[in-house]
């Protein structure tokens, strides 16, 4: 399988546009999929570049409601006329920040999920959309940012579990026990997103690490599961990580292939 970073906060060439925000184009098994859009109509500036076609995409999953992972959709739907696009039951136009008394809203662009309403496709529970890809459901009421409309897009592939989570708003910890109960006897191969970390103490992120580090389920064969990176991951985060686990931890950027 091959993922291509469509957009993502960095670049590492000129030629393509960066922004706060992820999308994912993913080839498995002879389908493809898109799992958010960014935050503008940026991500199919930059797959125009990368010579990816659009039109192609068979499905597309919305990983949660915010607009830094929604607002491209509208774009998405210009050019490709037929692909559902899968969002969590429940998902509304709802979404807000509140520091003290002050409340920002952060959601899908309003309206949008009723003028695309034929195009969307409202799920509950573990769905597989195709032969070998899932999409697990995630939230943890005891995580400040989690979310009930949060979901990975998971493939079962032959080396192993490939979980793509675009913000891991629940929690690595969370995620990787919620798939693991989901599809039971599968290892963690990679997993590719962000990790919402941006704001979290290098001690608490320190502390996630070597739980990463030491457990055995981030193992495939004996071999460790190798974690790509970026979006609301942060610089410090990123650094923190990759000292306690080496190379096992990889960045992203907007224009990066992975070949898996």
């Amino acid at each position: 399988m091959t993922i291509t970073v469509l957009i993502d906060n960095k670049k590492q060439t000129k030629a393509l546009t960066k922004e706060w925000g992820l999308s994912l184009y993913i080839d498995f098994e002879g389908h493809k999929y898109l799992l958010d859009a960014g935050q503008s109509g940026a991500f199919a500036d930059n797959a125009q570049r990368l010579h990816i076609d659009l039109t192609q995409v068979d499905a597309a999953v919305l990983s949660h409601a915010h607009y830094d992972h929604a607002n491209g959709l509208e774009r998405f739907f210009a050019c490709n006329p037929h692909a559902p696009l899968y969002v969590r039951e429940g998902t509304a136009e709802d979404c807000y920040h509140q520091i003290w008394c002050f409340r920002k809203y952060i959601g899908i662009r309003r309206g949008l999920l009723a003028r695309y309403d034929a195009r969307i496709r409202y799920i509950k529970g573990c769905y597989e959309i195709n032969h070998h890809v899932w999409l697990i459901p995630h939230d943890n009421t005891t995580s400040p940012y989690s979310s009930p409309h949060e979901q990975s897009l998971v493939f079962d592939t032959e080396q192993g579990l490939v979980i793509c989570s675009s913000c891991s708003h629940a929690g690595i910890d969370t995620i990787l026990e919620q798939v693991y109960d989901a599809l039971p006897n599968r290892q963690l191969y990679a997993f590719v997103g962000g990790l919402h970390l941006f704001r979290t103490s290098g001690k608490e992120v320190r502390y996630l690490a070597n739980r990463l580090s030491n457990r055995a389920l981030c193992m495939v064969n004996r071999q460790p599961s190798t974690f790509y990176v970026g979006h609301c991951t942060g610089n410090r985060a990123f650094a923190v990580l990759h000292e306690v686990l080496g190379d096992r931890v990889q960045p992203l950027y907007t224009g990066l292939t992975l070949t898996l």
